[in-house]
């Protein structure tokens, strides 16, 4: 089975509007906002009636969180590639506004502006296929342990601490678990320490939500001699997990 992160650097483009996508290694399909996971061996009961799991996943999207557009439209300028003002006016398409209802609304800009706007993403759009064709082929080529590594799918800024190789990523793993899996030390390099945490939170279902016991019950039973309350605290500082204000229950995200 593979990660949320690797199904959704790896699905299509369709998938991602959808806000869901099929892991072809076990046909689960996959909400790829929360990571919530609905087994085509299964049916699920919503509302007294029952679906299988395609239907399911998209009713789950639907009453968690809404608008998938709104969920990616909320990602930072250096993941959208979109300016304060683009994601306005895209904001006011899908609403349904017309270029001259949308100059209106937003009231700083003409309405021949929206109308250039909207032709400039659509350029942007035509580059980006020309752009995925290209970095396929580049991907084909490179050596799979040169490869960097998926990015976790909600992270809402990316820097050089995610510039990590399937390569490096095992030299990390290496060094800070013992043949046990268990961590030895938690890494002072915060590069280091993403890699670690992300190890750690393979040990939680993402589809289960734990109480504060249950999360660190299970960080002690699995690291040696470590602090497990700043484990439990990095994982929420990174937003590898969500939690109630109360702190009653975590789950992955």
């Amino acid at each position: 089975m593979i990660t949320v992160n690797e199904l959704f650097e790896t699905c299509n483009i369709q998938d991602i509007t959808n806000g869901y996508a099929q892991d072809m290694s076990n046909e689960d399909y996959v909400c790829l906002i929360c990571g919530k996971r609905y087994s085509s061996q299964e049916v699920y009961s919503f509302n007294n009636a029952f679906y299988l799991a395609e239907k399911a996943v998209k009713m789950h999207i639907q009453a968690e969180h809404g608008s998938v557009i709104e969920h990616w439209l909320d990602f930072d300028k250096s993941i959208t590639g979109l300016s304060e003002q683009q994601i306005n006016i895209i904001r006011l398409i899908t609403r349904g506004l017309n270029d001259k209802e949308i100059s209106i609304k937003l009231g700083d800009i003409s309405e021949s502006t929206v109308r250039n706007h909207r032709f400039k993403l659509r350029e942007k759009a035509r580059q980006a296929r020309i752009f995925l064709a290209i970095m396929n082929y580049v991907e084909d080529i490179i050596q799979d342990k040169k490869k960097f590594i998926a990015i976790p799918r909600n992270i809402k800024h990316i820097d050089e601490r995610f510039q990590v190789t399937s390569e490096e990523k095992n030299k990390i793993i290496n060094k800070y678990f013992n043949d046990k899996q268990q961590l030895l030390r938690y890494p002072k390099k915060e590069k280091e320490r993403l890699i670690v945490l992300q190890k750690i939170l393979e040990l939680f279902d993402p589809n289960k939500k734990y109480k504060e016991t249950e999360v660190d019950s299970i960080i002690k039973n699995y690291f040696l001699n470590l602090d497990y309350i700043l484990i439990r605290r990095a994982f929420i500082e990174y937003g590898f997990m969500d939690r109630k204000n109360d702190g009653t229950a975590y789950w992955v995200k």
